[in-house]
């Protein structure tokens, strides 16, 4: 299938880790799907809401929840659970979305010479 060879680049789409609906897997992960959920809906509020400037300091903090979740699982201080990786993803996702609109505003609204 075409859409899951496009989301391997991407995603390592183990089917215990992917959000089921019904008896269809999602193509990709929920932390992944956090991702993209997160970074969908920070798009969406921003057309309606005065977006705030982002930080690297935010950008990287908000990365934090998500590495000691994969760090946590990895070591065995618990198991996976699809909960936390998406609310990880979601965090990271909306902040990544929002870093790179203000660095893109940013880009274009300076002045040529």
């Amino acid at each position: 299938m075409f859409l899951s060879g496009v989301y391997s680049n991407v995603c390592h789409q183990e089917n215990l880790k992917c959000i089921a609906i019904g008896n269809t897997s999602m193509l990709v992960c929920s932390r992944c799907a956090g991702i993209y959920f997160g970074a969908f809906t920070a798009g969406l509020l921003s057309l309606f809401l005065i977006v705030p400037s982002i930080s690297k300091r935010v950008l990287i903090l908000s990365a934090i929840p998500l590495a000691m979740d994969v760090l946590f699982m990895l070591i065995g201080v618990y198991t996976y659970s699809q909960g936390s990786a998406f609310a990880s993803g979601l965090v990271f996702g909306g902040v990544v979305y929002l870093f790179l609109l203000n660095e893109l505003e940013n880009l274009f609204s300076k002045k040529p010479f």
